[in-house]
């Protein structure tokens, strides 16, 4: 039997990062219940920076945490859909229209 030589494992490894490379997320979630403010705000720009392509979901549990994401969204030019079961609030943020 006859090894490989050097390169191709060299090879292999180098495709299999460029399969990593391609992957996308989709979305990401942001649980910033219990935070005060500013955390909520910067924990979601911070998901907003990292992954721009993705829906970002952010979960906060009182009111001024949620306006305050939903104005820092708009600045970024995100669109944001708000839901709510009256104690918590789910905010998704999306990609606007470039």
């Amino acid at each position: 039997m006859t090894a490989n030589p050097p390169y191709v494992k060299y090879m292999l490894i180098l495709f299999i990062s460029h399969i990593y490379k391609e992957v996308m997320v989709l979305e990401v979630e942001v649980d910033a219940r219990g935070l005060s403010c500013p955390l909520p705000v910067i924990r979601t720009k911070e998901a907003v920076e990292k992954n721009p392509d993705a829906e970002i979901v952010v979960l906060v549990d009182n009111p001024a945490a949620k306006e305050n994401v939903i104005r820092m969204a708009e600045k970024t030019g995100r669109l944001v859909s708000v839901e709510s079961d009256g104690l918590e609030f789910r905010l998704n943020l999306t990609k606007g229209v470039s």
